[in-house]
């Protein structure tokens, strides 16, 4: 009887597997298997937050003054019009005089700092282009700002004001036959129109909208708060036939013209653009002012 019970617990010994096996193939090792869930699941790498906005996020100005050489505001000179806007993200964009300009800002509880601005490369006479100059140096060496309802001043690191501002006054649309001479194609671009083709936009003083996209007919409505553009449903009046370029142009035009949220520009000329300061359509004047 004790011979068998031997025979049993042996034969049970050599069935059980040692510990850590599976009972059949190699041991499993504890650190491969962590490293295979390391593989596994990647470590998120966390989103760059967004920079906060600033209370100069989405406003626009004109210039009224800058600081001379001899200390003394001065004047922009007749017929020029200078600007500064700014969008959200920290830019600052804007005509200065001859040449549009960009540059780069940060932005810390009232202070300004203002990156060397990139301008276009136009040429125009030496007065503008002195001009043009003295209002960039200037906007490179802001440190603060001054902000109330409709008066912007940027003033160096011992609050000494360089420019002063005043807000930009709201596009008038109604009254012009407005000529569109170029548009955002929905692909990334904004092209030009196509030169043999009239494409125009009436804006009534009623609220409504009304055009030819080129090939066709078009009406709507919008409305105008400020610089906010609200354009309604546009509908084709007609429905004829064109040439596909003119048919594929009629379509970008339109679905731009829907998408604006903004309108800014003065005299003759007219920009529309959408929430993210990006060119939807511009326009010319085609006419002088209708009933």
């Amino acid at each position: 009887m004790a011979g068998a019970l031997v025979v049993l617990l042996g034969a049970a010994v050599r069935a059980a597997p040692p510990s850590g096996e599976s009972g059949r193939g190699k041991p499993r090792s504890e650190g491969s298997s962590s490293r295979r869930e390391a593989k596994k699941s990647p470590v998120p790498v966390p989103a760059t937050p967004k920079a906060p906005p600033t209370p100069l996020d989405g406003t626009r100005w004109e210039l009224q003054s800058y600081r001379g050489s001899d200390g003394k505001p001065v004047a922009p000179l007749e017929g020029s019009r200078l600007t500064a806007r700014f969008p959200a993200g920290r830019i600052i964009t804007g005509s200065a005089g001859c040449n549009a300009f960009t540059a780069g800002y940060t932005y810390d509880a009232g202070r300004l700092t203002v990156s060397q601005a990139a301008t276009t490369r136009k040429s125009c006479p030496q007065p503008e282009m002195d001009q043009e100059a003295a209002y960039l140096a200037a906007l490179h060496l802001v440190a603060r700002f001054t902000l109330s309802e409709n008066t912007l001043t940027l003033a160096d690191a011992h609050d000494v004001a360089l420019l002063t501002y005043q807000r930009e006054p709201p596009p008038v649309l109604a009254g012009t036959e407005w000529r569109m001479t170029g548009y955002n194609n929905g692909k990334g671009g904004f092209v030009s129109a196509l030169g043999a083709v009239a494409v125009t936009a009436a804006f009534g003083a009623d609220g409504r909208l009304t055009g030819s996209s080129g090939c066709n007919e078009y009406r709507g409505k919008y409305t105008q708060d400020g610089e906010n553009l609200t354009v309604g449903t546009l509908i084709l009046m007609t429905r004829k036939a064109c040439a596909p370029e003119t048919l594929d142009q009629e379509r970008a035009y339109l679905s731009a013209l829907r998408s604006a949220t903004h309108a800014e520009g003065e005299g003759s000329e007219l920009l529309l653009t959408r929430g993210d300061d990006t060119r939807v359509v511009a326009y010319t004047a085609a006419s002088s002012p209708t009933p």
